[in-house]
């Protein structure tokens, strides 16, 4: 039986940088990573796929909604056969879902494809933002049913959050799942392991959703012609309606990645590999007009 762990949270909250630490961690170990984005370009699996190649990537919604769901229960049963080495089998499966996924379903979804005789969960991890938690609960359900579904939760950025922010967080969490401990992360760097030998005994129920959400749009910009200080302006008047930006820009020194959410920015060099700037921005539907006449004239 190959153990699956499922990591959720937010947009931005810091679901690639725990999967990074952990790879880094445990490079020498036979893991499948499977990287799902909301967006229809693969943006963090192309940062992910500089630090492994065991890496497959599903964008274009949630793998827990009617449009992907094959896709993905179709990858996952190719994965023992596809990653194995020299008969080395893999010792586990990662998932980082996207930001807007709704983890309930994924236990149920293993039982009704079978698939629950070759894998099985280990652990749910949902990381929260203390900057955009209390605001996220009121607006969007999902980011409930990432917490009820948790067994750990990593309440990550306490180092920028003031401590009554953090405070906030973690009672808020323990108002919807009283029993899931919280660790404090910073850059989700923490001490445990993501791929337990054993079940983890939750059992929780959900249903897939439909393909189209209605509390998100997304855009994607290919090769913008803009600097990061543009970028930087031209987000601040419309902060309030971006869920999250990423992507690469070409600058005259080097390519770079840009990550925008709730929390600030995190600008830093890219991979090597990256070759095609772009954008990928998620947003409220509401404020289409305006996203798209800032960013379309670029």
């Amino acid at each position: 039986m190959i153990p699956i762990c499922l990591i959720t949270g937010f947009l931005g909250s810091g679901k690639t940088t725990l999967l990074k630490n952990f790879i880094w961690e445990n490079r020498n170990r036979r893991i499948v990573y499977i990287v799902n984005e909301f967006t229809p370009v693969d943006v963090d699996g192309e940062s992910i796929r500089s630090k492994t190649d065991d890496v497959i990537s599903i964008p274009g919604g949630s793998i827990f909604c009617k449009c992907l769901v094959t896709r993905f229960i179709d990858l996952l049963k190719q994965i023992p056969e596809r990653f194995s080495i020299d008969g080395q089998e893999i010792e586990g499966v990662v998932i980082e879902a996207s930001g807007i996924a709704d983890p309930r379903v994924v236990r149920q979804l293993l039982r009704e494809t079978h698939l629950d005789k070759q894998f099985f969960v280990s652990q749910i991890i949902a990381i929260a933002d203390p900057f955009t938690l209390p605001k996220l609960l009121l607006t969007l359900p999902n980011i409930r049913f990432q917490i009820e579904a948790a067994d750990t939760i990593l309440i990550n950025k306490t180092d920028l959050a003031s401590p009554d922010a953090v405070r906030q967080t973690e009672a808020l969490i323990h108002e919807i799942n009283p029993d899931t401990p919280c660790i404090r992360t910073t850059f989700c760097h923490c001490e445990i392991d993501l791929l337990n030998t054993e079940p983890s005994g939750r059992e929780t129920a959900g249903t897939l959703e439909n393909c189209s959400n209605p509390n998100f749009s997304r855009i994607y910009i290919p090769n913008p012609e803009i600097s990061v200080e543009k970028l930087k302006s031209a987000v601040l008047p419309i902060s309030d309606a971006i869920y999250r930006l990423k992507g690469f820009l070409q600058t005259d020194d080097c390519m770079v990645s840009v990550d925008f959410s709730g929390s600030g920015w995190q600008i830093e060099k890219a991979p090597k590999h990256i070759q095609n700037p772009g954008l990928a921005i998620i947003y409220r539907p509401e404020d289409q007009i305006k996203i798209q006449t800032i960013f379309t004239k670029q």
